[in-house]
């Protein structure tokens, strides 16, 4: 950015350009697009025998660089509906912290207790480092069974 004053007097006078110290910063790369997470294992539309596994995806973002994501796993078909809160399924719709790699890359949502059979939702929420979040609605969304 560049900022320049023109400074006006009340008999009319006018600094000119010249006259007046300009100013030059810069406040790095604007980032106003928000990150994107994605589920890779289990992926949408599979079918899974009953299990104990991780729940994994990637994570982008092309300016400042992505720094969270946030699961919300939710047993659909059933009612009441249940969500895992990380060690049980309960009514509560919990949103879990996923790990992150070194790099910010992929996510890991470990030990997620998939042995009752039925049908499974996973949302996302992604966070970049300037403040940005990509809403569930944003992400894509996973549906997988278990068999």
């Amino acid at each position: 950015y560049r900022v320049q004053l023109l400074a006006y007097d009340n008999a009319g006078n006018i600094a000119s350009a010249s006259e007046n110290p300009v100013t030059e910063f810069s406040v790095g790369i604007v980032d106003n697009i928000d990150p994107l997470a994605e589920t890779t294992s289990p992926a949408d539309g599979n079918s899974l025998a009953p299990s104990t596994l991780d729940v994994t995806g990637t994570l982008f973002d092309a300016d400042s660089g992505a720094n969270r994501v946030r699961v919300r796993i939710r047993q659909i078909g059933v009612s009441p509906s249940l969500y895992w809160n990380g060690s049980v399924w309960t009514e509560s719709a919990t949103w879990r912290d996923a790990t992150l790699n070194s790099n910010a890359t992929s996510w890991t949502l470990p030990n997620v207790d998939l042995t009752n059979p039925g049908n499974y939702r996973v949302q996302l929420l992604a966070y970049d480092n300037a403040g940005n979040i990509a809403s569930a609605s944003e992400n894509p969304v996973t549906v997988f069974c278990v068999d």
